[in-house]
Parts: structure tokens; C-alpha cells; sequence
């Protein structure tokens, strides 16, 4: 579950407790139950840290973490693992392997990230600049690419039946992007890209992140 703003992470107890309260009644089909048995924060820096779940009013002061997005100043390979099913969809149609280009996975990017900021920043990408933005995407060739479509299902209890949601999974290394596209792929670890990111789908991790920069550790 990924929290953004300082106020929504500022109600990370209230969060904690409503996750508690729903597993302890049941969830999904056959209501399964769980137990909350631990708490980490994966901070900025990078490492997992634990946290006291038992005293909810203390987490308030550990939970607002700024995420320090790095400055780039020049292109760079990009070696992506995608993690999660990657669900492209281009004029009505999902993208598969040989379909997928790395224009339009960035302009997907580049849509996500700039509508996640624009919501708390207006304005702060103004059409000309995602415009621009996107032409650079489409200056990016094409690279090693090692991607096999997977399905992945889900019970949705609205419709009361099973649902096939498949995407490409696998390695990808984008040669030389340029450095204003670095910052929407450093983001996208986060916010995934694709869709049904709402069910954690979309999600990658960039392996080769330049020096001074923590890796990303794998999502729990």
C-alpha cells in the first residue's frame, strides 16, 4: 500500500487499525483471517525499518518521510525488472512484447507521475513541458528486452467471479535515456505504471541505478 502527501501518511494509524479490523473479521470469499505480526517503513535511504504497531499514537512522528528524488544531469541505460504484470493498453488494445515500445511505455510514465504531482502541485508540469517530455520519449530505441506475458487472477466480489488480468513480467534495459525521463522512471517505482496499479500490477524496480543511489528493496 503505497501512502502519498505527509497528510495521508500522517494517518497511518487510523490505516493500521482499519487493516486490523478487516482481517480480524474476514476477508475475500471464504473470509480468511490474519494477524498483524509486524510493521517497516521503508524509508528514503533505502532500508527497512521496524516500527511499533502496538503504539499507534507514536507512529505519527516516524511516518513522514520525504522521498529524495535524485538530480540527473545525464542519460543513462536504463535496466528495469517488471516485477508485477505490466498491462499497457494503446487504443483499446493491451500491448504485448512485440507490440511495446519504449515510447510508449515512457508516455505512459510520464502520464502517471505528472497527474500524481499535478494533483498536490498544480500546474507544476504544464502541458508544453509534458509535451516536450514526451518527445524525448520517443527518441529512446528500442533495447534488450526479455518480457513473456503472464496471467495473473483475482476473485472481484462486485461481479462474484473470477477475473484474468495478464501483462508483461520479466527484463527490459532501455539504452541511454535522457535525463529529464530519469526522475518518471526513479517515481515509478512507487506509483507502478499501467493498469489496475490499484492491485499492485505495473510495479518495477530499476536494477542499475547510478552510483550514491539506494536500490529500491523488493515490496513485502
Amino acid at each position: 500500500m503505497v501512502l502519498m502527501t505527509p497528510k495521508a501518511i500522517a494517518e497511518l494509524p487510523l490505516i493500521i487499525a482499519a487493516w486490523k479490523s478487516a482481517f480480524a473479521q474476514g476477508v475475500g470469499s471464504k473470509d480468511g483471517k490474519a494477524e498483524l505480526i509486524r510493521l517497516e517503513h521503508l524509508a528514503p535511504d533505502g532500508i527497512n525499518h521496524s516500527m511499533d504497531h502496538t503504539a499507534p499514537a507514536r507512529l505519527g512522528s516516524k511516518a513522514h518521510p520525504a522521498l529524495l528524488v535524485p538530480s540527473f544531469t545525464q542519460s543513462a541505460d536504463v535496466h528495469l525488472h517488471l516485477k508485477t504484470p505490466l498491462r499497457i493498453l494503446q487504443r483499446g488494445t493491451l500491448m504485448g512484447a512485440c507490440e511495446l515500445t519504449p515510447g510508449i511505455f515512457l508516455r505512459h510514465l510520464i502520464r502517471r507521475v505528472t497527474m500524481q504531482v499535478n494533483a498536490q502541485q498544480a500546474d507544476a508540469y504544464s502541458l508544453d513541458t509534458i509535451r516536450q517530455l514526451h518527445q524525448l520519449a520517443d527518441q529512446v530505441n528500442s533495447g534488450q528486452q526479455q518480457l513473456t506475458w503472464q496471467d495473473w487472477s483475482r476473485r472481484s466480489a462486485r461481479q462474484q467471479q473470477k477475473m484474468t488480468l495478464g501483462g508483461l513480467m520479466g527484463h527490459w534495459t532501455l539504452p541511454q535515456v535522457p535525463a529529464p525521463l530519469l526522475t518518471f522512471i526513479y517515481l515509478g517505482q512507487w506509483l507502478h505504471v499501467g493498469k489496475e496499479t490499484a492491485f499492485g500490477l505495473g510495479h518495477y524496480q530499476w536494477l542499475n541505478q547510478p552510483e550514491g543511489m539506494a536500490a529500491l528493496p523488493s515490496k513485502p
